[in-house]
């Protein structure tokens, strides 16, 4: 178990390690290109469920950018 107290230190002397603004990047990088890979299963369960259609719907829009 981490310590608590030199969690917070590192918070407030720096940037975390993971939080860097390229690893960041990445990480929402990469997240989309996944949800991209995902749009047949989104496409998929929108023809099936009445009630998140137009949540998929606005999702499947975002993933085509």
């Amino acid at each position: 178990m981490e310590n608590e107290e030199d969690d917070e230190l590192e918070w407030e002397e720096d940037t975390p390690r993971g939080y860097e603004q390229e690893a960041f990047l990445g990480y929402y990088y990469f997240s989309f290109l996944l949800l991209q890979e995902a749009t047949p299963v989104f496409t998929a369960i929108k023809a099936r469920t009445k009630s998140t259609t137009e949540e998929l719907a606005e999702l499947l829009a975002l993933l085509k950018h």
